[in-house]
């Protein structure tokens, strides 16, 4: 981990991290900033994102393959408890978000590119070194994440063609999101693609839904051939909150996916991975804010949306990705093929902070310094040799590790907690240099998210411990557990 980040101090500025905030104040047109001059949130950037394309991808950043999850989650928490958690859970971070949204804007003089870069201003380079960790440790582990929802959804459109291995799919995927990298090299480049990728969310979601409202399960076992992929579905009564079971012990299976409900929320609500990131790109950085009630506004009805329904139709006994469930009809590989194409952004939106993070750490001082807009033949090879490592390592995770959950169990209990909750929270309520008086309220929410991030470390993380011991590992291991 120290090797990823040690090689260049995350606050120190190189030609590769070209000030983007706070340089100038000048226009696009190189008119004078349509800002007041005296405004404390000056923007000088001369980028293309607006607040609608930060919005844009803020919204599909991990939202389509967390919705496939949510019905789940909240069959596991309650059809009344499973929405206040996630509510309260969004919430929290958005306000932890915020306020990192308002440090960035106070001090354009500082500019910030990158998560990292935030952390060294509050708490020195230790504290930056570990927030560059932590958002390379969740990329690089949502990216397999990716990856897998892919290459399932890829093998759901293509049934029966092809073959059922996991290791085969994923595979293509690899190679098809590797050639579309070589176009799309920064944010401002995938949020015109993002925007597809909303519409795409909804499009899954409404299949989801129409599905389940026709064809509504009865109490007791039901015979659901014909149109859901099950033989036999067992109905389980919904109810406003779910408790788990401790009849066979303490820690039981039951308690696992209680627990791993929490997961899934955790894991769907992320914003703190890529907003500094897009800001730097932004046309307006100020206008961040805006794009990030938006984003919330829509991810929290979409997941409303998707979890509901489908519960009220099946009950609670739902598999961990509704999509498994769903006919192998029109309407069906349609809801595949939404999936499919969100995911692919979603994996190309994380590629884009891995790779420029690769490449400002380990590149040659002699490559060119803008190498992510550079289509020459030489910009071209240069962006090849970066994207292939981290190809290479996101294929080798993704079939060399079996369970997706126990990707997933990883990122929500310790990369989502520590760098969206607990390590934010803790500098804003006690560095010096965070300059904003902070209100009782406002220190008592920063006391909270650093007490729900350490227990979500603490449960979530010892419900993946739990669920990785318990598994099975029959079968064949690269193509029926790995990617799985």
């Amino acid at each position: 981990m120290g090797a990823l980040c040690g090689c260049q101090s995350s606050g120190a500025k190189s030609d590769d991290q070209a000030p983007l905030l706070g340089t100038a104040e000048k226009g696009e047109a190189g008119g004078e900033s349509s800002l007041p001059v005296d405004a404390t949130t000056k923007s000088a950037i001369i980028g293309g994102i607006t607040w609608l394309g930060a919005s844009a991808l803020q919204s599909t950043w991990s939202t389509s393959s967390t919705t496939v999850m949510i019905p789940s989650a909240f069959g596991a928490l309650g059809y009344v408890g499973g929405p206040i958690v996630l509510l309260l859970n969004m919430g929290l971070k958005l306000w932890v978000e915020l306020a990192v949204v308002d440090l960035v804007l106070r001090h354009p003089e500082q500019k910030f590119r990158r998560l990292g870069d935030v952390g060294e201003y509050l708490g020195g380079p230790l504290f930056g070194s570990i927030l560059t960790a932590l958002q390379l440790l969740n990329n690089g582990f949502f990216m397999p994440c990716a990856l897998t929802f892919a290459a399932h959804s890829l093998r759901d459109v293509m049934k029966p063609y092809g073959s059922s291995c996991n290791l085969y799919w994923s595979a293509i995927v690899c190679v098809v999101a590797f050639i579309v990298l070589q176009l799309y090299r920064n944010f401002s480049h995938s949020s015109a693609i993002a925007f597809v990728t909303c519409i795409f969310c909804v499009v899954q979601v409404a299949c989801i839904d129409g599905i389940a409202t026709a064809t509504e399960a009865k109490d007791g076992p039901e015979v659901m051939t014909g149109f859901l992929q099950l033989d036999v579905y067992t109905y389980q009564s919904i109810a406003p909150f779910s408790s788990p079971s401790f009849a066979g012990g303490l820690w039981t299976e039951d308690f696992s996916n209680w627990i791993g409900a929490f997961g899934t929320l955790t894991y769907g609500f992320v914003p703190c991975f890529v907003t500094v990131e897009i800001m730097s790109e932004m046309k307006h950085p100020e206008h961040m804010k805006f794009a990030l009630y938006t984003a919330s506004t829509f991810m929290a009805i979409i997941y409303l949306t998707v979890g509901l329904v489908p519960l009220m139709y099946w009950g609670a006994n739902l598999d961990t990705e509704i999509t498994d469930m769903l006919p192998d009809n029109s309407v069906g590989k349609l809801a595949a093929f939404s999936l499919l194409l969100a995911t692919l952004v979603d994996f190309l939106i994380a590629s884009v902070a891995v790779n420029n993070q690769f490449r400002a750490t380990f590149a040659p001082a002699s490559w060119p310094t803008n190498v992510s807009d550079d289509f020459s033949r030489s910009g071209y090879w240069h962006w090849a040799v970066l994207t292939v490592p981290v190809m290479l390592l996101t294929l080798a995770f993704t079939v060399l590790i079996p369970h997706l959950n126990s990707l997933i169990g990883i990122l929500s209990a310790f990369a989502i907690p520590a760098a969206q909750m607990i390590v934010p929270s803790w500098l804003l309520l006690t560095s010096s240099k965070n300059t904003q008086s902070n209100s009782m309220m406002a220190k008592l929410l920063f006391v909270l998210a650093i007490l729900l991030g350490l227990g979500c470390v603490f449960f979530i993380m010892i419900g993946t411990v739990y669920s990785i011991v318990t598994a099975s590992y029959k079968g064949n291991f690269f193509c029926s557990l790995a990617g799985n």
